[in-house]
């Protein structure tokens, strides 16, 4: 997956989700540049499914001060197996 992102300290995570709602992968990814800049990233991450079909891509951070998990998109995502 390549896209673009502008979070603290350019790092932020992926999490897919099958259509069981178990989480197939969750992986940091890490932009090239951080707060107050929209930047590039490339990241491919294995997963495995329950069952093929729609589940979310969410992109969150995990709150420095209360260690919270902060959601910042959901995006639809059709799962393969």
């Amino acid at each position: 997956m390549r896209d673009s992102a502008d979070t603290f300290e350019a790092r932020f995570r992926l999490m897919v989700t099958d259509t069981t709602g178990r989480t197939a992968a969750d992986v940091v990814v890490k932009a090239t540049s951080g707060t107050g800049t929209r930047a590039t990233f490339d990241v491919t991450f294995p997963y495995e499914t329950a069952r093929t079909g729609p589940g979310p891509l969410t992109a969150y951070v995990v709150s420095a001060k209360d260690s919270r998990t902060v959601a910042l998109d959901n995006l639809p995502l059709t799962v393969n197996r």
